[in-house]
Formats: structure tokens, sequence, C-alpha cells
């Protein structure tokens, strides 16, 4: 579901859930997207006023209400021609609150500690993985990673409040092989969104000898 301005407040399924995101002072238009779980919901957004001050119009508005179908995670990542396996406490899923290109982005599911929460799919190389990610977690402690065969890959990515966008790249062998990316946490605290995001997922082939890399048709001698 997605809409401009507002503090929404969620409530389903006999629990309450209370969405991030709230806005408060003289602020512009911005657009939020939330996924709502399986189910019946009832949807419900407020304005709400301490008993002390009062600035500007004292009010709030709302616009384009939209509810939008689920993002596969091949659509969330932006290649169509991936598979991926899910695994680890709970699934990762597409969403479109958070992004970095065309709207919609993979995030983590929302675990426990000492859990993790991966997504998988095969390349086949020589070539160049291309990714996007981001992290909002317990700094130094809860992760996002990448491994490739299960052996862990480019580092990982940690934050105690939600880091921007980063563009990682490494070389996929000759050969198909496994690649996974995981959110895991240790055993204490939580921090920020307590997720990983990935986006526009994409494999370049590799450029073999100066020719290629330099675009000419020409014989070098090294």
């Amino acid at each position: 579901m997605s809409g401009h301005s507002g503090t929404p407040r969620g409530v389903g399924s006999g629990s309450t859930y209370f969405w991030s995101g709230k806005i408060s002072g003289a602020v512009e238009w911005t657009r939020k997207a939330y996924s709502i779980p399986p189910g019946m919901h009832q949807v419900t957004w407020r304005y709400i006023k301490d008993n002390i001050y009062y600035d500007g119009l004292d009010t709030a508005w709302l616009d384009r209400v939209e509810l939008l179908p689920p993002v596969t995670i091949p659509e969330a990542v932006d290649n169509l021609g991936l598979s991926f396996a899910l695994g680890g406490a709970a699934n990762w899923a597409g969403q479109r609150a958070d992004f970095q290109f065309d709207g919609d982005a993979a995030r983590s599911g929302a675990i426990g500690d000492l859990s993790a929460s991966w997504m998988e799919t095969t390349f086949t190389g020589p070539a160049i993985l291309n990714f996007w990610w981001n992290v909002s977690s317990d700094f130094l402690a809860d992760d996002l990673w990448v491994s490739m065969d299960g052996a862990q890959v480019g580092g990982s990515y940690t934050g105690s409040t939600q880091t921007a966008w980063t563009r990682k790249s490494f070389v996929v062998p000759s050969g198909t092989h496994t690649i996974r990316w995981t959110y895991s946490k240790d055993g204490s605290l939580s921090a920020g969104q307590d997720a990983g995001w990935a986006d526009a997922i994409s494999l370049d082939p590799v450029i073999v000898g100066l020719a290629p890399a330099l675009d000419v048709a020409l014989t070098f001698t090294t």
C-alpha cells in the first residue's frame, strides 16, 4: 500500500501494528509505502495532538492512497530472468518502501536474535556480478553479507541507522555458482529497521584483453 503524508496505524487479525514513519511539523508532501501482511486488515490514519502546543495550520493531509499488488523478488531486483530460493527464519520479499531503482527492492524477513534470513540464486561465469545493497541494523553486530558457494565474498554491510545504498561488484569465475544474500543477527539488541535490502542485480560479461576493453579492433603486444 502506498500514499502521501499522514500517520498510518494498521489493525488486523486481533493485533495492532504500528508502522514506522510518523511525521510532525511543517513538512513537504512525502510518499510512503508499507507492506500489508496476509489476511483482512483495517488501516487507520490518525492526527494526534499533545495538550501543550499549537502551531501552523494544526492539521494533516492525505492524498493518493493506492493498494498495489505484491512484488516478486525478480521484479524487485530488476531481473526477471532470475529464480530465487528462500530460507532462514523468515523469507526475503519484494517491497516498495525502500529501493534504489524503479520503485522496489528485495528486503530480508523479520527475524529474531541468533537467526538469519537469506535468498539465493545461481549464475554462470566468468562474469561480473553487480548489485546495490543497503542495511539498517545494530552496528557491527547484525549484518548483511553475500556468499558464493558457501564462502563469504565482498565483505559485509552493517549500520546503526539506515545507511546509503551502495553498489557492489565482484567476479563470478567459470562454471555455475550459487550466490546468497544473508541478513543475520547476533544474540542481543536490535537497531534501525533491523533488515537488509538488495536491488538491481545484474550479470555483465568479463572483458578479456586490451582490444575489447578499449573498444578497438587492434592487436596489442605487452
